[in-house]
């Protein structure tokens, strides 16, 4: 009876070690991260949503939702800088790559 006692009180031991440690990496990084990013974070690992990094090779990439963001600063810097033109040539250059492969 005394060893069972003491089995099961190892037992909780551990596990309110394992809790207690659970908690403060989770305060320890709660605190380094902030709680929008820790949030995220949370919700990305409890749907499985993490990248691999053969995810991230294989993904698509995009930067057209930058084009709001950089423009302003570009046509500030260059005032004769058009948009369109740079969209048209750089279709009209790679046409005319994949065309010669």
């Amino acid at each position: 009876m005394v060893f069972v006692a003491t089995v099961v009180g190892v037992i909780l031991g551990v596990c309110l070690l394992g809790v207690g440690v659970f908690f403060l990496i989770r305060t320890k990084l709660k605190s380094f991260l902030g709680d929008s990013d820790f949030n995220l974070l949370k919700d990305m690992l409890k749907n499985g949503e993490y990248e691999t990094e053969e995810d991230a090779y294989t993904r698509d990439k995009s930067i057209s939702g930058m084009t709001s963001i950089y423009e302003p600063q570009i046509r500030a810097d260059f005032p004769d800088f058009n948009l369109s033109l740079l969209y048209n040539n750089v279709e009209k250059n790679l046409r005319s790559i994949l065309n010669a492969k």
